[in-house]
């Protein structure tokens, strides 16, 4: 039985993946913050013939992160898979968390750096280690200034959700150069329709008007996570399809996902 961690799995493409992979003998712990939404998700995973449990957190903060991540150890002495869905731009004007960081930039990004370091020695356990991250899938493919990455200087909707499409790029890289016995993939969904996206004024706005045309669902998305890590696609960088992409001006020049990385760690390694 392959354990999976789905973060994000109590709704849009994280519910769907998590309701597909149940069917293939999997064990499937769902993080999300809305307790009932979670609850109802947990149900329908174990309807699908899998086994579930939900863990009700709030990936905003790195306590919380590390809080959730002690629990999914002690649940589970192997970790097979990570799906790394939660995310979204949750506000137009730039939010700081309690721990003084931007709200969008630490469950888009940070949440993700965090959770797959605390339980690498999970994964480490596991016969072949998959992580997804739901990103950009390679792209945009340009350089980043650390220094406005949380919107110091500017902000903006679309702004934020480039950078962090962006920092997930070179997240990946980073993880696949320090924990090279893992496959990472970084995946791109596209515009999908998801209760987050419609959330939003301006996506919605979007989804419905010329977006509607070439947006996705989150059953389709939640396929190809799916695929990613059940079938037999090489680690990397994929849009919907899934179909491979490479950030080959990423790859160019490796210190960008290293200054990367060790932002992130000198972010977390200052809150205790």
């Amino acid at each position: 039985m392959r354990n999976i961690l789905v973060t994000g799995g109590n709704d849009g493409i994280g519910k769907a993946a998590a309701l597909l992979l149940a069917g293939e003998d999997s064990s499937i712990i769902l993080i999300g913050r809305n307790r009932d939404r979670g609850a109802a998700a947990e149900r329908e995973v174990q309807a699908a013939g899998g086994s579930a449990k939900f863990l009700p957190a709030d990936l905003s903060t790195v306590s919380a992160m590390r809080a959730v991540a002690a629990e999914v150890a002690e649940e589970m002495e192997h970790l097979d898979a990570i799906v790394h869905a939660a995310g979204g731009v949750f506000s137009q004007r730039r939010h700081l968390t309690e721990e003084g960081l931007e709200q969008t930039f630490v469950i888009q990004t940070l949440a993700r750096f965090v959770l797959t370091q605390e339980l690498a020695e999970r994964l480490h356990q596991a016969a072949t280690p998959r992580v997804v991250l739901v990103a950009g899938g390679g792209g945009p493919d340009k350089e980043l200034d650390l220094s406005d990455l949380q919107g110091e200087r500017t902000h903006s909707f679309f702004g934020s959700m480039m950078k962090n499409a962006a920092a997930n790029n070179l997240l990946t890289l980073a993880l696949q150069s320090h924990h090279a016995e893992i496959e990472f993939f970084n995946y791109g969904p596209g515009l999908v329709r998801t209760k987050v996206s419609m959330s939003n004024p301006l996506m919605k706005l979007a989804l419905s008007t010329v977006g509607r045309f070439f947006s996705r669902s989150p059953e389709e998305a939640g396929a190809d996570v799916a695929a990613l890590l059940s079938g037999t696609y090489p680690a990397g960088f994929y849009g919907p399809g899934p179909k491979p992409n490479d950030p080959s001006r990423l790859r160019a020049n490796p210190g960008l996902s290293e200054g990367f990385w060790d932002y992130c760690h000198e972010i977390v390694d200052g809150i205790r």
